[in-house]
């Protein structure tokens, strides 16, 4: 099925399918828009409901790109551009109800892949809204101002593996039914990170290059049936106060100094950027490892070129 599209004033509904006939590999169709000398901050909204989800940098040549292989049975892509707002929204709706003037019904089953690329360069506030997605989030590099993410039924892999050339406002992660696991978040530079795992833990690494990130970052994790695992890289210019409540599990703190209701580290008073982490379970342990390394960029960068 080739794709089809009807303009909507600054608006663009694309709709595209592929073939996977006599079980062959599906074939992706691609969309992309040029990046310009606009360098307003742009809003990314993506909604995907199930299937397999990449979201990654683009070539700086590119204000976005995607790649969707889609089961051919009528299921649509939306992808609406609003140059007038700086805001691109992405969707592959569970709900056969028609969106955004026109639609295609969407049914259930077969294979459904969806790889979006964004921009490095152009200041972002990303937001994801995933379902029964295998998703792997490789947002190093992305000049992010703002992530949410709203996980509702499976768990993903949150990794970044370059610095965040801004510093993140906040990082807001709600994973209400599986786990996740953050890689390389001292490459996010971020000035807040809230993680709400309702039903399951959180295994938050921060590993990176912490050069650029603001002097406090404070991170706020709540969790009811599972535990929360942090893994701090062992640096003299970085500090970390922990206070953990575990309602039915012990708290873990790997050479930290009780004090008052929290612990610190030794060097609380004289590095030059510190931690702040409040982690509190229901059923649950809190366990902080530091983590020995004497790499300041962690581990070395995701293939970014991989394909589905």
């Amino acid at each position: 099925m080739t794709p089809r599209a009807w303009g909507l004033g600054a608006a663009t509904v694309l709709v595209a399918a592929c073939s996977t006939r006599a079980g062959r590999p599906c074939q992706p169709e691609f969309l992309a828009r040029q990046a310009t000398t606009d360098a307003r901050p742009w809003t990314v909204e993506v909604t995907y409901a199930a299937g397999g989800l990449v979201v990654q940098p683009a070539d700086a040549r590119y204000l976005y790109r995607l790649e969707a292989c889609l089961e051919p049975d009528g299921r649509a892509l939306h992808a609406r551009w609003d140059s007038a707002a700086a805001r691109l929204e992405i969707a592959l709706p569970r709900s056969d109800r028609p969106r955004h003037g026109g639609a295609i019904s969407v049914r259930r089953g077969g294979e459904r892949r969806l790889r979006v690329e964004l921009n490095p360069r152009r200041p972002l506030d990303l937001r994801l809204t995933i379902g029964a997605v295998g998703a792997q989030l490789r947002l190093g590099g992305l000049s992010l101002r703002r992530l949410e993410i709203q996980s509702n039924a499976a768990g993903f892999e949150l990794r970044f593996d370059r610095p965040n050339p801004l510093v993140a406002e906040k990082i807001a992660i709600a994973a209400n039914a599986a786990g996740f696991k953050a890689r390389g978040l001292g490459f996010a530079h971020a000035r807040t990170i809230v993680v709400d795992a309702s039903l399951a833990g959180a295994e938050l690494d921060f590993d990176g290059d912490w050069d650029g990130a603001p002097p406090e970052t404070r991170v706020d994790v709540r969790t009811n049936l599972g535990g929360v695992t942090v893994r701090m890289p062992r640096r003299a210019d970085l500090a970390v106060e922990l206070r953990a409540r575990a309602a039915l599990g012990g708290v873990e703190a790997a050479d930290l100094r009780p004090a008052g209701e929290a612990y610190r580290s030794a060097n609380w008073s004289s590095a030059k950027r510190r931690v702040v982490i409040d982690a509190r379970t229901a059923l649950g342990g809190v366990v902080f490892r530091w983590v020995e390394t004497d790499r300041a960029n962690g581990d070395a960068p995701a293939d970014a070129s991989r394909r589905f």
